[in-house]
């Protein structure tokens, strides 16, 4: 500030003084420059003020400060555009993100489906190895034992046939129990549960 006011106060000497189409700065020698100042200041800031010193003998000094207003408004509006798109930017990464964490939590969810799946499949074909080698029914209509390639219906729609010529008889029984079990790879057998007594079988149906 007390540069400037140096400044101004010289002006009046360098008005009478000045070259033509000397600059304000330009036309002080260095005793002036030192007195007032002057000779600490950059380039740039000579500058600058030799456009105010123009500006004040042109009686518009206004218009600089109306231009440096505008300057201002201008980088108050570059940086709030800088703003708004850096908050553009976040809100875009937040939603990536959401995007990103929410299909890994589906993608999760879709594994534990799968391996869901896979334990239940498990289940069922072990269920179903289990009742292929061993299961209870009854047998339809009145039960007499066998006695040579014999026919056994039972209530789950399966229909079995005696391997063998065997006998076996007993009193009839209308609601018979058997168990159906496998012996070996592609053997089975017949076990009447009243007695125990059991026959080779095969699956016929």
């Amino acid at each position: 500030m007390k540069t400037v006011v140096w400044a101004f106060r010289l002006l009046p000497l360098v008005l009478v003084s000045s070259l033509p189409g000397a600059r304000f700065t330009e036309s002080l020698n260095e005793d002036l420059l030192r007195s007032a100042g002057l000779d600490r200041l950059t380039a740039e800031e000579r500058a600058r003020l030799d456009t105010l010193v123009e500006l004040f003998q042109q009686d518009r000094l206004d218009e600089a400060a109306a231009a440096k207003e505008a300057e201002i408004e201008e980088a108050r509006a570059e940086a709030a555009l800088a703003a708004t798109v850096a908050m553009e930017a976040r809100v875009t990464a937040a939603r990536e993100e959401a995007v990103r964490q929410t299909s890994e939590e589906m993608a999760q969810q879709l594994e534990q489906v799968k391996e869901e799946a896979k334990v239940e499949a498990v289940k069922e074909v072990e269920a179903r190895i289990a009742a292929e080698k061993r299961f209870v029914a009854t047998v339809e209509g009145r039960f007499r034992g066998w006695a040579g390639r014999t026919r056994f219906t039972l209530d789950n729609g399966q229909v079995w046939m005696q391997r063998g010529d065997a006998v076996y008889s007993i009193a009839p029984d209308d609601e018979a129990v058997v168990v159906i079990e496998k012996v070996s790879y592609d053997q089975y057998r017949l076990i009447y549960t009243k007695s125990g007594a059991n026959v080779p079988v095969t699956r016929i149906k």
